[in-house]
């Protein structure tokens, strides 16, 4: 989720689906790219709504640095 705003309602819940995402990866032995940590590093330096419009769809560019992402974790 692209926000900077930790008051904002869906970003509290964040944290819940969180889980459920890293439990689901313990279970089924996948590769966990923890990608919201790298958002939380990187919208300190380039604002939260220069990666999406609406918190959760990131913009082309964004795509490419998560693509990016996937492929280090997964070192292809």
């Amino acid at each position: 989720m692209f926000c900077s705003n930790p008051k904002d309602p869906m970003f509290k819940a964040l944290p819940t689906y969180l889980n459920i995402v890293h439990e689901l990866a313990q279970e089924y032995d996948a590769v966990l790219v923890p990608l919201q940590s790298k958002i939380d590093e990187q919208i300190k330096e380039v604002p939260a709504e220069k990666w999406s419009a609406d918190m959760v769809h990131p913009y082309v560019w964004a795509h490419a640095w998560i693509a990016q992402r996937w492929l280090e974790a997964t070192a292809l």
